[in-house]
């Protein structure tokens, strides 16, 4: 069987040397450089919604099992969940809008930092301006501006090389 398995790969070596012999026109030579895409916002954009939901689903659950539930409410661990939830919505919209490379100048550590830092700013300042915990309006408005931040503070690692 190992004598097979060598004849056929010599074989096969030997034919793909003859058909590279006969080759008679010019090669060209396969551009290798990412090309900037042209659809690079929608990409971000649905990468962040889709990770704010993602994340907003992993850090309510997260919230929810970690955080002590002390309240002495009717509702126990809801104070919680939302909590993790607005947390993880922001960490999602920016490793959402940072994951895809698109051509980007930036790296993936670059792009992270600042969609992160964008997120965070938004989702604060979307939940002072919503009321706070104490408005139904915030579960809204954090991951909706969460999303715009986190687009927004990319900055010059949106752009293509």
């Amino acid at each position: 069987m190992w004598k097979a398995l060598a004849v056929g790969s010599l074989l096969l070596t030997l034919h793909a040397s003859a058909l590279a012999a006969q080759e008679t026109g010019p090669r060209i030579r396969a551009d290798t450089s990412i090309a900037p895409a042209r659809n690079a916002g929608a990409i971000r954009f649905f990468g962040a919604l889709g990770g704010s939901f993602v994340g907003t689903i992993g850090g309510a659950y997260l919230g929810y099992n970690i955080l002590p539930h002390n309240c002495g409410c009717d509702d126990p661990g809801l104070d919680q969940l939302i909590w993790g939830g607005l947390a993880g919505s922001a960490i999602g919209a920016a490793i959402g809008a940072s994951a895809a490379n698109l051509g980007s100048q930036c790296d993936f550590p670059g792009r992270f930092k600042r969609s992160l830092l964008g997120a965070s700013i938004g989702g604060i300042a979307a939940y002072f301006v919503a009321g706070g915990s104490s408005n139904e309006g915030t579960v809204i408005a954090v991951p909706a501006v969460a999303i715009g931040g986190s687009l927004a503070a990319l900055g010059r690692c949106w752009k293509a090389r």
